[in-house]
């Protein structure tokens, strides 16, 4: 999770949730997106219907380079599913370079892999030399935090 909490920290993600009140904002966001994620709940029908209307905005905003991911989230409720993989994979499969994938964020169970994945997918499309602006707000700049800054002396183990 430590490439999700620095990314979403450096403003590399953003999440609408797929709220309306986000609507103005979001043709920005895709205009420099490298890689988009849309998501849906597999237990909700209409997260699902809603893809589409995304899809538009998509193709009217974002470039045709962007890595497209489609997520069936909330696979910890396979018992209430609404929506089969087969639906997802057929919606995927319409669009030209779209992957698919499901995950659970509550078990965090393919979280990690869909975002290495997705970065990994936007790096091979990447020239191989960087201009270093680029690099000051790409995913490549992105360090491990330290689990203690390195001026701070280490904890003092406390006794009785």
């Amino acid at each position: 999770m430590l490439f999700w909490k620095n990314a979403a920290r450096l403003g590399l993600i953003r999440d609408t949730a797929g709220q309306e009140r986000f609507n103005s904002i979001t043709s920005a966001y895709y205009r420099g997106a490298k890689g988009i994620v849309l998501v849906y709940d597999i237990t909700k029908q209409e997260t699902f219907e809603d893809l589409p209307k995304w899809m538009k905005m998509i193709d009217k905003y974002a470039s045709e380079d962007a890595e497209l991911l489609l997520v069936g989230n909330k696979l910890d409720c396979e018992s209430d599913r609404a929506i089969s993989r087969q639906q997802a994979e057929r919606f995927a499969s319409r669009i030209s370079g779209m992957r698919f994938c499901e995950a659970s964020a509550k078990d965090n169970f393919n979280v990690d892999e869909i975002f290495l994945k997705l970065v990994d997918d936007i790096l091979s499309k990447m020239p191989l030399e960087v201009p270093s602006k680029e690099l000051s707000n790409s995913v490549l700049s992105l360090q491990p935090e330290p689990e203690i800054p390195p001026e701070l002396p280490p904890p003092r183990m406390r006794c009785c």
